[in-house]
């Protein structure tokens, strides 16, 4: 997982994005790279996070699913 947070961190350094301080928007494994990465917390301007939470209902689980297909 670390690894993740250093790659989202090295590709907004390389590609330049990092001096736009962009919005960062991350669902599931995407929102937890984001946390990991120090860099990208750094320079981002908002960051929304879907999809991550410790304890899922599974009401929640079928309407995140519902929403993510459309």
């Amino acid at each position: 997982m670390a690894l993740a947070g250093q790659d989202l961190g090295t590709f907004l350094e390389r590609s330049g994005l990092a001096k736009h301080r962009p919005c960062l928007v991350g669902a599931s494994l995407g929102g937890l790279s984001i946390l990991m990465s120090d860099a990208a917390r750094g320079v981002a301007s908002a960051i929304v996070l879907v999809d991550i939470t410790p304890r899922m209902e599974l009401a929640g689980v079928h309407r995140i699913v519902s929403f993510m297909q459309r």
